[in-house]
């Protein structure tokens, strides 16, 4: 079993039935660590059947902040200003029990990009693994 323990400034996890505005799940949805573990191995097949997750995690506030975004359709670029829920100063623990934990702690230890959790702009600034 791994402990990966990782700290973001900022972090946002876009509940998808909720428009104006974008409000955020208070943890990070397993959907989304399930994808960043793929990330990290290359795209090994890691799901719900072969991998359990425990998600905890503390963040220190939330704001509401304005963002614009652009969207391309068929009339051409149409601009709207959002407000979008972050929280800030966020701290995850996640227990992770899969059969690719070697390739997991691997891949973590080895990965030459940038680590992200959820959005583009939601770097990990930090993280441990146990």
């Amino acid at each position: 079993m791994l402990r990966l323990i990782v700290y973001q400034e900022t972090a946002h996890f876009r509940i998808a039935t909720i428009g104006n505005p974008y409000l955020t799940y208070l943890l990070p949805p397993p959907s989304t660590i399930y994808g960043f573990l793929r990330k990290v191995t290359n795209y090994k097949s890691i799901n719900y059947q072969n991998t359990r997750l425990s998600i905890q995690g503390i963040y220190g506030s939330t704001s509401l902040e304005k963002e614009r975004l652009t969207l391309e359709n068929e009339k051409g670029l149409k601009t709207n200003i959002i407000p979008i829920q972050k929280l800030h100063s966020s701290t995850w623990i996640i227990h992770i029990d899969s059969v690719y934990d070697k390739e997991i702690k691997e891949g973590l230890d080895n990965y030459a990009g940038i680590l992200r959790l959820g959005r583009v702009e939601d770097l990990i600034i930090d993280f441990s693994l146990e």
